[in-house]
């Protein structure tokens, strides 16, 4: 959903040179890393999709392999796009496109303590799942047409200013966006998920989406420019 709302903001060309470099379209290359997690030549790139900061505390430069520094990575490699090895150019393309979508997930910006979410058990619709799960797929999933309204709303009301806004912000303010939102994914009662969490989930999972879809056409407009 992030690669499509992007496609739909891309600059005149930015597109078709985009498929040119991937060798087929946004949208489908935007699941390419999940659809490589087990292939262990690709290990490195497992903590990439998240970053871990402790509750209450604020993101500290360091080195290690995570969401941050491989938006860092892959964004400083696109400024000389055209001298990249083609393979690299590539894999970074489709990295960017995945990552610019999870940084937007709030669970993917969570705690170190609980995985991101992924141990802290709820139960959805009848059925025991996961947090992290549960807004990375099963809300979206089942609440899809509800979103996509919402999303259609927020395009209608942007203004230029706002959408300039949007393309000009940097990597830790999407940090911190998303971490704003963990208070109320961390709101259920009795871990469990009701009509009332489901609803405000829903304004979270629709204007995160948005933005992120946003950013990803953003850099990818500098990029071909």
């Amino acid at each position: 959903m992030v690669a499509q709302i992007a496609k739909a903001y891309l600059n005149p060309g930015v597109n078709a040179k985009l498929e040119k470099y991937l060798g087929e379209d946004i949208v489908k290359a935007s699941t390419w890393m999940d659809e490589i997690r087990s292939d262990h030549t690709m290990n490195r790139l497992k903590h990439c999709h998240y970053i871990n900061i402790p509750k209450g505390a604020d993101y500290q430069p360091n080195a290690k392999v995570n969401i941050v520094n491989e938006l860092d990575r892959i964004q400083a490699d696109l400024r000389t796009i055209a001298a990249l090895d083609p393979e690299q150019r590539t894999m970074d393309l489709k990295e960017l496109i995945h990552l610019v979508g999870d940084i937007g997930q709030p669970l993917h910006c969570g705690y170190g303590e609980d995985h991101g979410g992924n141990e802290i058990l709820v139960t959805y619709q009848g059925k025991e799942t996961n947090l992290h799960k549960l807004w990375d797929s099963s809300l979206l999933h089942d609440h899809e047409s509800e979103i996509d309204n919402l999303i259609k709303r927020l395009q209608v009301s942007l203004t230029e200013t706002e959408k300039n806004t949007i393309w000009q912000s940097k990597i830790l303010t999407w940090v911190n966006t998303s971490r704003s939102y963990l208070p109320l994914a961390y709101s259920f009662k009795d871990n469990t998920i009701d009509q009332a969490y489901t609803k405000k989930a829903e304004e979270v999972i629709a204007a995160q989406l948005f933005v992120s879809g946003l950013r990803l056409a953003g850099i990818l407009n500098e990029v071909f420019k």
